[in-house]
């Protein structure tokens, strides 16, 4: 946080980065019921997987845009 105005753009981006790639974790969570019994290890992996995965991206991404949107600035 270098100063208010880039904490609350990171704020907004990022709870909206969230939103839109919370749809990886869900749909694997759903997927994730139609496993067989034998293969419950893989679906929970699976799952904990999409969760990385998703976490990632929001944050790759949220960080991506505050750097092209901010650095370009003058101090």
């Amino acid at each position: 946080m270098k100063n208010q105005e880039q904490w609350d753009f990171a704020q907004k981006l990022g709870a909206k980065n969230m939103i839109r790639f919370s749809l990886i974790p869900f749909l694997t969570t759903i997927l994730g019921f139609f496993v067989d019994e034998k293969h419950v290890g893989w679906s929970i992996g699976i799952v904990a997987a999409s969760t990385i995965v998703w976490a990632f991206f929001s944050i790759y991404i949220t960080e991506t845009k505050l750097i092209s949107e901010f650095d370009n600035r003058n101090p």
